[in-house]
C-alpha cells in the first residue's frame, strides 16, 4: 500500500515526519517551507500531529488515509484555521498567502514609508519657510536703512557741493589776498635794492660798499640817501653764497637812478661786469649782481622764470618795477609773469 502524502504529493526518497493522528506524511523540505518558526525535531516527535488534525473535528481526524477527498479550488482565507473538510494546503497556497503577507506589509511599510517622508517634508519646509520670512524681514530692515541712507547721501551731497563752491570762493578770495599782500610786500620794497655775491668780512661797512659801487658804476650816492644797510639771512642755508646786502634809498627815484647806472655799466663793459675787484678785494674775481628787492613769492617766481625759459629757449628773463618780464628773442613781444599759471601758459 502506498504511502500518502499530505504536503506535495510527490513520493521521493528523503525524511519525512509522520501525524500520530491522521498518518499522513509530510517531507521534512516542505514543513520547513511552510513553518520557518518552528523547531524541525518537533516533526519527528512520536507525538506530533499534523496542522490538519489540530485544527479538524474529531470525526475529521477517524477518516482513513485511503479516503482523501479532493481539495476545494478555492483557497483559504487568511488568519483563518482550515475548515474540516478541506484538503491540505498546497505549495502554490502557500505561496499565494506568503504573496498577500509581502504584499500587505509592503502597502504598509510604504503607507510609513510616505508618512515618514511628509513628515520630514513637512519639517524641512517649514524651517525654510521661517528662514525665507526672516530673509524677508532682514531685506525689509535693509531697505529702510537703504532709504535712511539715500536720504542722507542726498542732504550730504547738496552739503558737500555747497562746501565745494564756498572752498573754490575762498580759495579765490585767498589767492586774490595772496596777490595783495604780495603787492603790498613789493611796494613796501620800492625803495630798495639787492646787492648779490658781496664777499663777508666782519668789519665790513655796507654803506661804504654801497657808495663804492656807485662810484664804480657813475652814480655817486650821498650818506643821507641811504636810510638803512644790512644783509638779510640766506633761504638756502646750504649755499655757499654770501648773504645778500639790501639797500634802502631815501625814495623810488634815488633807487631807480643807481639801478639804471648799474645796468648801463654791465651792458657796455662786456666781459668786465661788476666784480669783486671794483670792491678792492683781491683774489678771484667774483661777480657782483644788482637787482631790485623782491618779496619771497616774487623772488621764487623770478627763479621758476628762469627755469621755465631756459627749457623753452627764452632769451630774456628781467625785473622791472617789482614785475617779472620775459621775451622770446629781440623781436617778440614781452610778457608780463603774474603767477605760475602764467609760466604754464608758455609755450
Amino acid at each position: 500500500m502506498s504511502a500518502t502524502w499530505s504536503c506535495c504529493n510527490e513520493d521521493k526518497e528523503e525524511d519525512c515526519a509522520t501525524c500520530c493522528q491522521c498518518k499522513h506524511l509530510f517531507h521534512l523540505t516542505c514543513l520547513k517551507s511552510t513553518h520557518k518558526r518552528a523547531d524541525p525535531s518537533d516533526f519527528l516527535a512520536p507525538n506530533w500531529r499534523c496542522f490538519l488534525c489540530m485544527s479538524a473535528a474529531p470525526a475529521r481526524c477517524a477518516v482513513s488515509a485511503n479516503n482523501k477527498t479532493s481539495r476545494s479550488k478555492k483557497r483559504l482565507a487568511l488568519s483563518s484555521p482550515p475548515s474540516a473538510n478541506s484538503d491540505p494546503a498546497t505549495t502554490e497556497d502557500i505561496r499565494t498567502i506568503v504573496s498577500e503577507i509581502i504584499e500587505a506589509e509592503t502597502v504598509k511599510m510604504l503607507a510609513e514609508l510616505k508618512n515618514t517622508i511628509n513628515s520630514m517634508v513637512t519639517s524641512e519646509l517649514k524651517t525654510i519657510k521661517d528662514e525665507i520670512q526672516s530673509m524677508k524681514e532682514s531685506m525689509a530692515f535693509i531697505g529702510n536703512d537703504y532709504d535712511d541712507i539715500k536720504k542722507e547721501l542726498t542732504t550730504y551731497s547738496a552739503l558737500a557741493k555747497n562746501l565745494e563752491a564756498q572752498n573754490e570762493d575762498m580759495k579765490n578770495t585767498i589767492s586774490n589776498l595772496t596777490g595783495r599782500l604780495n603787492s603790498i610786500e613789493q611796494h613796501a620794497r620800492s625803495s630798495n635794492i639787492e646787492i648779490q655775491c658781496v664777499p663777508e668780512f666782519k668789519s665790513e661797512n655796507l654803506v661804504s660798499v654801497t657808495k663804492q659801487l656807485g662810484s664804480v658804476i657813475g652814480h655817486n650816492v650821498e650818506e643821507n640817501q641811504i636810510l638803512h644797510c644790512t644783509r638779510v639771512a640766506k633761504l638756502n642755508r646750504d649755499s655757499d653764497r654770501p648773504r645778500s646786502i639790501v639797500v634802502q634809498f631815501c625814495s623810488p627815484r634815488a633807487r631807480d637812478g643807481y639801478l639804471a647806472a648799474a645796468i648801463n655799466y654791465n651792458k657796455k663793459s662786456g666781459k668786465e661786469k661788476l666784480n669783486s675787484s671794483h670792491l678792492g678785494i683781491a683774489g678771484e674775481k667774483k661777480p657782483i649782481f644788482i637787482t631790485e628787492h623782491l618779496s619771497p613769492s616774487n623772488k621764487a617766481l623770478h627763479a621758476a622764470a628762469r627755469v621755465k625759459a631756459k627749457a623753452l629757449g627764452y632769451m630774456f628773463v628781467w625785473v622791472r618795477g617789482g614785475r617779472i618780464l620775459m621775451r622770446k628773442d629781440s623781436t617778440s613781444e614781452y610778457k608780463v609773469i603774474k603767477d605760475k599759471t602764467c609760466l604754464e601758459k608758455l609755450v
